[in-house]
Order: structure tokens, then C-alpha cells, then sequence
């Protein structure tokens, strides 16, 4: 197994995760998985927009 297919691995992975966030855009509704990384910005998935809310996953 190669270096890159083993960060891709430990990326994806359950263990490697570490703590997820549950958030849901505000301007197109979609609820998506983000693990939490202080050190990037994330974006809706779908339409691209930063205006998101972190939600509890209910």
C-alpha cells in the first residue's frame, strides 16, 4: 500500500475521522457530514454557499 493510499485511507475511515459535525446550509437546505477541522472553511456541498448552521444531527 502506497503513502497516499494509506492517508486517503485513515482519511475516510471511521477511526480516522475523529469528531464529525452535522451542518445544513442555510440557502439551499442541504444537511451534510463534515469532520471537524478548525483549519478550513467548509461550503454546502451542493451550492457551493459558507452560510451554514452546526446542528446536533436531529
Amino acid at each position: 500500500m502506497g503513502l497516499v493510499s494509506a492517508i486517503a485511507d485513515a482519511l475516510s475511515s471511521e477511526e480516522g475521522r475523529g469528531n464529525v459535525v452535522r451542518y445544513e446550509c442555510r440557502d439551499c437546505g442541504t444537511a451534510f457530514d463534515r469532520a471537524a477541522n478548525h483549519m478550513m472553511r467548509v461550503r454546502c456541498p451542493d451550492c457551493g454557499s459558507a452560510n451554514l448552521r452546526a446542528t446536533d444531527g436531529e
